[in-house]
């Protein structure tokens, strides 16, 4: 009864799972239909073959695939993850374990493998992992660029404090002059209302004033003069104003921007972390 519950597990295998059966030296015995199947050969194309037609030849030529077979042979055994070569030339990937079969002396003699194709669950993983490294690429490249934008968003909001300083002292003088040519429009009307009463002074003098008159006459111009001077730079003087105002409205509203600049490049860090977080969990 054990004996035939034990074949029955046997063929349960055999129809479930790709099996193969080698000698120590790894010259093939047989193989099943599955595994057939799997490699895409037919029996009479490998039996008596050498396992090495499964795999490239630089791997089969290495000191790894030989070790590989001597410790199959001296009776211990293989499991894990093998990338194999179908007939065609393409990858196929298995979960496999090698069992060497010991004899009733407890001596290996051959080797069994029992296997599944996992081709399929590689390539997702593979392309996950592919990913997942591609998103950790950019997650790199979008933490230094954020870093940048860090650096180049304290700069920016440096020179706007810098700037705004420069405007509002130009805004204070250009208010001390405005006083300044208040004064001067003050002492220009002063003088061309002296430099009339000079004239009538003159006028009454007859010709003993005359070289008075005259002196009075060029004091009513330079004092005409002056105050058309005086007019034009406090005109300036206005727009000068204006345009200071204007300024400093505009880099108080630039270091408003220059915050959500830095809020941004907070954020991106944020989400740079978050990001790295995740693709080293997957």
């Amino acid at each position: 009864m054990a004996g035939a519950q034990a074949q029955a597990q046997l063929d349960a295998l055999d129809r479930s799972m790709a099996v193969i059966t080698f000698e120590l030296d790894g010259t093939i015995v047989r193989a099943n239909a599955n595994f057939l199947q799997a490699l895409g050969y037919r029996s009479e194309e490998i039996v008596g073959r050498h396992h090495r037609l499964f795999v490239d030849a630089a791997h089969a030529a290495s000191s790894e695939y030989a070790e590989f077979w001597r410790v199959l042979a001296s009776g211990t055994l293989h499991s894990g993850e093998y990338e194999r070569r179908h007939k065609d030339g393409s990858s196929v990937w298995i979960r496999a374990s090698y069992i060497p079969l010991l004899d009733d002396a407890g001596r290996p003699y051959r080797v069994v493998k029992f296997a599944r194709d996992i081709s399929h669950a590689v390539e997702l993983r593979q392309r996950a992992e592919s990913i997942v490294q591609n998103v950790a690429a950019h997650a790199a490249k979008l933490g230094g660029a954020s870093t940048e934008l860090e650096g180049l968003g304290q700069r920016l909001q440096d020179n706007a404090e810098r700037t705004n300083e420069s405007v509002a002292k130009l805004g204070k003088s250009s208010t001390e002059i405005s006083e300044v040519i208040k004064v001067i429009r003050a002492i220009a009307q002063q003088t061309n209302l002296l430099a009339l009463n000079a004239t009538i002074e003159a006028a009454r003098a007859g010709s003993a004033g005359k070289g008075f008159a005259v002196v009075a006459s060029e004091v009513k111009e330079l004092a005409k003069e002056t105050a058309a001077a005086t007019e034009k730079i406090g005109q300036r003087i206005e727009t000068i104003q204006r345009d200071t105002a204007g300024a400093v409205e505009a880099i108080e509203a630039f270091g408003g921007l220059v915050d959500q600049v830095n809020a941004i490049q907070s954020t991106i860090a944020d989400t740079v972390a978050e990001q790295r977080r995740a693709t080293g969990g997957v």
